[in-house]
This record gives structure tokens, C-alpha cells and sequence, in this order.
């Protein structure tokens, strides 16, 4: 058995394939963790999403105080209610500062197609959309009317 696949299982605490195809709250992990394997568009998507976060940690390097440092970037990003309003608003301004260095933009020339079509791979870009907010998605779609010819570009 190919080593990243029981990688994968052990991540998500089960024992067999069995075990992981009866637990429906999976299904979007195990459809994640393929996309990453096979889909140009998901992994590129998700290096950017790393770029991002490289910038944020980098923001919260220059402007967290000492305190801030010692409790590393984890504590701040966590959003639980034990943390003071001056981390989340120093996790905001991490995130702002990335946000404003970098716009990630992405082409997705087949979405239009996909989404009319009723095909399943128009549903993965839409969750690529909801899972990463930050990016800004385009589409492309062409219409021939008599014998005019009209392209259209879509901001998602």
C-alpha cells in the first residue's frame, strides 16, 4: 500500500479504507487529499494559500511585541475566547498586511462550462472559492449569437 495513503489514514484516525468510506464527514478530507494528488488547479491554489500564510507569520515577526514572540504564532492565531482582543487584532493586522502585499488571482477557463453542464468539477472549484476567500477566481465564457462572436469574463 502506497506509503501517503496510510499516511492519510493514520491523519484521520482510521485503521482501513472501510473504516474511512463509512464516516461521511470524511468524504471532503479524502476529496481534498486526492485533488492534491491529481488537480493542477487544487495544488496550485494551495501553494499560493502557503505563500499567504508565509506572509502573515512574516507580519507577525516585524510587529509582534516580545511577549507575542515567546508565545509564537500558533497562540496568536488560535481564536478562542481565553485570548486578549490585542492578539486578534494583531492576527488581523498579520492578515491585512498579506492581503495587502499580495492578490492572488486565478483563471478557471472551464468553470463556466462546468457550472452549466451540471459537472461534478465546477462543485470542487466552488469549494476552492469557499475555502480560500482571499483569492479572487475568473472565468471566461464565449456565446456565438447568428454570427457574432462575444466573450465574456466572469470575476467569481
Amino acid at each position: 500500500m502506497d506509503d501517503e495513503w496510510t499516511n492519510f489514514l493514520q491523519r484521520v484516525d482510521c485503521r482501513n479504507e472501510d473504516e474511512l468510506f463509512a464516516n461521511t464527514e470524511l468524504k471532503e478530507e479524502l476529496c481534498l487529499w486526492a485533488s492534491y494528488r491529481g488537480q493542477t488547479l487544487t495544488k496550485t491554489v494551495r501553494g499560493m494559500m502557503y505563500y499567504r500564510k508565509a506572509l502573515e507569520v512574516q507580519a507577525f515577526l516585524d510587529m509582534a511585541k516580545d511577549d507575542d514572540l515567546l508565545d509564537g504564532y500558533k497562540a496568536v492565531e488560535l481564536s478562542s475566547e481565553e485570548y486578549s482582543k490585542h492578539e486578534r487584532s494583531l492576527l488581523a493586522q498579520c492578515q491585512a498586511v498579506a492581503d495587502m502585499k499580495f492578490t492572488y488571482v486565478v483563471s478557471c477557463q472551464q468553470y463556466g462550462i462546468q457550472k452549466r453542464s451540471g459537472d461534478k468539477h465546477a462543485e470542487n472549484i466552488l469549494k476552492l472559492m469557499t475555502k480560500y476567500v482571499t483569492i479572487i477566481f475568473f472565468h471566461i465564457t464565449s456565446k456565438y449569437l447568428s454570427y457574432n462572436f462575444f466573450i465574456y469574463l466572469f470575476l467569481l
